[in-house]
């Protein structure tokens, strides 16, 4: 039987490599999802197109899901595209809000330049536009069925979502992983 000897370098560069996984499964497509527990709902809730399959409507304002951990879940996935553009691979748009104001509604668009697609992404895990830093992603306090019977199993949620005030008391609505 013989021994391999395992040096700390190797070591070293496995523990960079895993610790790099999380930003390398975003640039290649991965869930905008919340951070924090809202109720009950363990799946989490993610950014999503409204529709699903033949009746996906790419034109409806985005909301937050129950997130899709199975096929078909193209509608959740996002990819971030330096230096501040959040894109769907899939359907190749980017994600965008109507207004950089209070209220504001999320959109996928035709990438471009615009101020309402260029967004920063904060340390703490807050989503900003680069021109209205004081405003966030934010999921609403409310959720309803997402259009799945009540007996099918298991029930998807949907919160609408939208452009709010930063802040540190509503991080369970607006911090993301």
């Amino acid at each position: 039987m013989s021994s391999k000897n395992i040096s700390f370098g190797s070591i070293g560069v496995f523990a960079l490599m895993c610790v790099s996984l999380p930003i390398t499964a975003f640039s290649e497509g991965a869930f905008l999802r919340n951070a924090q527990p809202l109720d009950d709902e363990f799946r989490g809730y993610c950014l999503d197109v409204a529709g699903a399959a033949a009746h996906l409507n790419l034109d409806a304002a985005l909301q937050t899901h129950t997130c899709k951990y199975s096929e078909g879940n193209e509608d959740q996935l996002f990819e971030w595209v330096l230096p501040n553009k959040v894109h769907m691979p899939e359907y190749d748009l980017c994600l965008a809000v109507d207004e950089i104001a209070e209220g504001g509604k999320f959109f996928v668009q035709s990438c471009s330049d615009a101020e309402e697609q260029s967004w920063i992404l904060t340390p703490d895990g807050m989503l900003s536009p680069t021109s209205g830093l004081d405003l966030c992603l934010t999921l609403a306090s409310e959720r309803r069925h997402a259009g799945t019977p009540a007996w099918v199993s298991p029930v998807f949620h949907v919160r609408e979502v939208s452009l709010a005030p930063c802040d540190t008391s509503a991080q369970a609505h607006q911090q993301l992983r």
